[in-house]
């Protein structure tokens, strides 16, 4: 969470601030979750796929 919030900030520093409409400012924050999504869905944690083997055979 704290990630993404740093992001938007980010975000709306390179705007400057300037949002014509209120829209803008909802269409930047899921603008931003999907470019983050799409980053965090590809990262793989070390040593997760043995993690992930021993929580599956709990199942």
């Amino acid at each position: 969470m704290e990630r993404f919030i740093r992001e938007v900030r980010r975000g709306t520093k390179v705007r400057d601030h300037k949002f014509p409409r209120p829209e803008a400012v909802f269409k930047l924050l899921y603008l931003e979750g999907e470019h983050l999504e799409g980053r965090w869905g590809e990262r793989r944690l070390k040593g997760f796929a043995e993690a992930r083997e021993v929580l599956e055979r709990m199942l």
